[in-house]
């Protein structure tokens, strides 16, 4: 034994140095080991004969395999985390074993008893493991230790120690070493899952791992979708595993109908877009092309992950039953997950405009992703045949609506679709709001109407905004008449190529009469004659002109409503001040005149002033505050409730009191005496003769005209015996004061 022992040592230096000399001939290394330890087998076998001591193994090498164990029926039955060692007894040895996986997954640890063993071999073991069904999951040709993957597969497991190559006798009795080992994790796939009926639960946010058992496996999984949108997030579980990997993993998720709602084709790792869907989700793992083996057994890591977030689309939507409700200035998300697939939104407008913001995400959404793009409907909850917008977004960034001008306090849907379902955007994220278009503005009250009782009200002084959907659309104005006046109408429209469409005007009062059209071309603004009407409702209807509508145009109506002018007829001095006469004016309920002063000193006008309010029957007034030798200016407005119609100054008139005239008959005549006038550039003497014969007096004559000193005049014209009355007038330029009678008097 002893002799032996020596022998092998000698033996093993000499490999050593053998070795050490060719380590840059890896072939020759291996070539010369082969040799030596063919020589070292006879010395072996040479001293076994000649001390008659040894069969087999050392002492520290004993074997817990037990043969025979050479097909499955006849493995050996180990324990799971137990240390098990065989050896091959022959070039063409098999050994079978054969544990329990009871627990998530299992591996399989194999290697040399001792490494020194590891010298001298050039063929190694092959391992095979098994299914119950004795279908293979993995097969491992070793030349060191190793660990095997993780297999999530529970049931009864065969392995298969075997030779490298039949016939190869390089391993024969060489201990090997043989451990099965089982692990709890709730995060493993579960075999068998290979369709959905079996499909492994997943918990959201947490990562599981799983692999391919074979060609042709199939894992399916599945998850509760109930938040408002999810993502599932896929890859190598070790980076290290993609080499050598040239097909790769498809996976395919599915809602909980199993229809398809994206599938993945992954060689690395990859996040999928949002899915705003609820319920069962469904995902598929299997291989690129079927028969793929290149990632059979390679774990990889799947993560399915829900959100909370409630300006998120909630599918199914897809029909007016089912829409998501949106509130005002609130930013939505949503996408198409199949071409056939429709997102509607509810919401109530609670302004008397609004419009439609919607954008993509051009950090989400490449261009390859948007095909022909998306169509934009809205109408009314309660006619879905009354569109009022229709949109195609053909491109990705920002696109707003025109402004949208519907009743407030409506519902309204909000339906988006592809723009062709043969090149749907699938999976491109858009966003969704709706937003107060009013900007402090008043528009018209678009619902769809064609009669009266659709218009809407215009109040006085106010600008209303409009605008027009289709080549139908006719848009109503209502304006309440108070009292009979004037009333037009002001157009103006924002600038834009569409000059050529035009517009049509028609004015109607409450019984459908037309009092006022108009039809305008290439023009931005308009503004109508003034039509003479009474009390009552009219109604403007604007609608699109020529051959073309003037669609998505926004302008503006504003009404202009007056009432009659009064208009003074005559302004003049009268014996208590200044009279003021008028005309009577329809629609009038009273009056207001107003009176201004002229200032000598500073030569200024002050402002005006009221100074009376007569009622609507009234057609004069005397103003008896005016003061002698001050200029005035008048004008006068009518009045109905809050409006009050236009006015015209009259020109300015100097106030001149009236003169007192005395008369007496002197030898020479009829001496007259006044009293003077402030203000007057001087006076006019009439006279009016008595006829005995008719009792009748003449008219007045003109007999004298006195400077502004004068205050006396002797008539020596008159005839004796005849009887004469005296006036006089104070002047001023063509103003003149009012006169009264003297008596009579006889010469």
């Amino acid at each position: 034994m002893f002799t032996l022992v020596l022998t092998v040592n000698k033996m093993f230096i000499i490999m050593t140095l053998v070795n050490n000399m060719f380590t840059n001939n890896i072939k020759g290394v291996k070539k010369m080991r082969k040799i030596l330890c063919s020589v070292l087998a006879l010395l072996m076998l040479f001293s076994a004969f000649s001390c008659f001591s040894v069969t087999g193994f050392a002492a520290d090498t004993a074997l817990t395999e037990k043969e025979s164990n050479d097909t499955a029926a006849t493995a050996n039955e180990i324990k799971v985390a137990e240390t098990n060692v065989g050896a091959l007894q022959s070039s063409k040895d098999v050994d079978w074993y054969k544990f329990t996986s009871d627990k998530d997954y299992f591996t399989v640890d194999f290697g040399y008893q001792n490494i020194s063993d590891q010298d001298g071999v050039y063929y190694t073991w092959k391992l095979t493991i098994y299914n119950e069904n004795l279908k293979t999951i993995k097969y491992y040709v070793n030349f060191s230790s190793f660990s095997s993957l993780k297999f999530p597969i529970t049931g009864t497991i065969y392995v298969k120690v075997e030779a490298e190559y039949v016939g190869s006798s390089d391993i024969v009795n060489i201990p090997y070493i043989l451990t099965a080992k089982t692990y709890t994790d709730a995060h493993w796939e579960n075999e068998n899952n290979e369709s959905s009926s079996v499909a492994t639960v997943l918990t959201s946010n947490q990562q599981y791992v799983g692999a391919l058992q074979e060609v042709g496996d199939v894992d399916w999984y599945k998850f509760t979708s109930d938040k408002d949108y999810f993502t599932v997030d896929f890859g190598y579980q070790n980076i290290s595993d993609k080499d050598g990997v040239s097909y790769t993993w498809k996976v395919t998720i599915y809602d909980e109908t199993l229809q398809t709602i994206k599938y993945y084709v992954a060689f690395s790792s990859f996040s999928s877009p949002e899915f705003p869907i609820t319920g069962t989700i469904y995902v598929k793992v299997e291989a690129e092309y079927v028969g793929s083996s290149d990632i059979v057994n390679i774990p990889y890591a799947l993560t399915a992950k829900t959100y909370t977030n409630a300006q998120w689309e909630s599918e199914y939507n897809n029909d007016t039953t089912k829409a998501n409700v949106i509130e005002y200035a609130k930013n939505y998300k949503g996408s198409f997950h199949s071409s056939s697939d429709v997102d509607v939104f509810k919401f109530k407008s609670t302004t008397d405009a609004f419009k439609i913001k919607f954008a993509i995400d051009l950090n989400e959404t490449p261009a390859d992703k948007v095909g022909n793009g998306w169509k934009i409907t809205v109408f009314p909850v309660d006619s879905a045949s009354s569109i009022v917008g229709n949109y195609v977004v053909s491109s990705i960034g920002s696109f707003e609506t025109r402004t949208l001008p519907y009743e407030k306090g409506k519902e309204y849907f909000i339906k988006v679709e592809p723009a062709y379902t043969g090149s749907a955007p699938l999976h491109a994220l858009y966003n969704i709001a709706v937003v107060d278009a009013t900007d402090g503005k008043k528009w018209e009250n678009e619902n769809g109407g064609k009669d009266f009782k659709w218009a809407t009200t215009v109040n006085k002084n106010e600008v209303v905004y409009g605008n027009m959907y289709s080549r139908d659309d006719n848009d109503y104005y209502k304006f309440v008449v108070p009292t009979d006046g004037l009333l037009n109408f002001t157009f103006n429209r924002e600038e834009s190529d569409k000059f050529n469409d035009g517009w049509n005007f028609t004015l109607k009062d409450s019984a459908g009469n037309v009092v006022y059209t108009n039809s305008v071309k290439n023009t931005l603004s308009l503004k109508s004659e003034s039509v003479n009407v009474g009390k009552g409702n009219y109604y403007l209807v604007v609608s699109s002109g020529y051959t073309a509508p003037e669609s998505y145009i926004d302008y503006n109506i504003q009404f202009n409503y007056s009432m009659h002018t009064p208009k003074i007829t005559k302004v003049s001095n009268s014996a208590s001040g200044i009279t003021v006469k008028w005309n009577k004016t329809p629609g009038v309920a009273s009056y207001v005149l107003y009176r201004c002063e002229y200032n000598a000193s500073t030569k200024k006008w002050s402002g005006w002033k009221a100074i009376k309010k007569p009622g609507a029957s009234a057609t004069s007034f005397v103003d008896k505050t005016a003061k002698s030798g001050v200029k005035y200016k008048y004008t006068l407005k009518g009045v109905y409730g809050e409006y009050k119609s236009p006015f015209v100054s009259t020109g300015s008139i100097i106030c001149l009191a009236q003169p007192t005239v005395t008369v007496k008959a002197v030898s020479s005549g009829i001496n007259v005496t006044w009293t003077k006038s402030t203000g007057a550039t001087g006076y006019t003497i009439y006279r009016s003769e008595y006829n005995a014969k008719t009792k009748k007096w003449s008219g007045w004559k003109s007999v004298k005209t006195a400077k502004a000193s004068s205050k006396s005049y002797t008539d020596k014209t008159a005839k004796k015996g005849v009887k004469y009355r005296y006036a006089v007038k104070a002047v001023n330029g063509k103003v003149a004061s009012s006169y009264k009678a003297s008596s009579s008097v006889k010469r």
